[in-house]
């Protein structure tokens, strides 16, 4: 193990199409390069794919939007093996990905809008809620070396977020 972490490269490419003057529709894709990034691959990261989709509609003064984002797991699992140094890393490994990392969301759902008061003033408001997921990992060796008898640990997800924001233009 070392102690540096890199940001993952990340491939972008999108689009957007103008359904009317007021609707528009755009796709996203993302490719996020963690089993390349230093550090996150002696985590057994792999690589993420990441698909967005939204929608907004603007009218006189205010906008309506929703959206969906789309996200693999990429956090591998790494299997037991028969020896022990190795067996033990792997399900210290498991343990600290499972527990420290959030990453296992797999969608989420975003509603918001905003109004103009002015041309100087701006309210925006948007929820977000990515459904909970659950993961179980193998962690028999480390259990194990502590006099337990636990073999996996469990790590359930979920979010949900209100944000609001006024914005000043001068």
């Amino acid at each position: 193990f070392g102690d540096t972490l890199t940001q993952p490269a990340q491939m972008k490419a999108g689009v957007s199409y103008n359904v009317t003057s007021s609707v528009t529709v755009t796709v996203d894709y993302k490719l996020i390069n963690w089993a390349g990034a230093k550090g996150y691959k002696d985590y057994n990261w792999k690589d993420q794919n990441v698909v967005a989709i939204g929608a907004k509609y603007t009218g006189s003064g205010f906008w309506l939007g929703a959206g969906y984002n789309s996200a693999d797991n990429p956090i591998g699992e790494m299997s037991p093996s028969s020896a022990y140094p190795a067996d033990y890393r792997n399900a210290v490994v498991n343990f600290f990905n499972n527990m420290m990392f959030p990453a296992i969301v797999k969608e989420s759902y975003t509603l918001g809008g905003g109004y103009s008061f002015s041309k100087s003033l701006d309210l925006d408001v948007a929820y977000v809620l990515t459904p909970e997921v659950k993961t179980t990992v193998n962690i028999t060796a480390v259990a194990t070396a502590f006099g337990s008898a636990a073999t996996a640990n469990t790590t359930t997800h979920s979010q949900s977020s209100i944000s609001a924001s006024l914005r000043y233009k001068f």
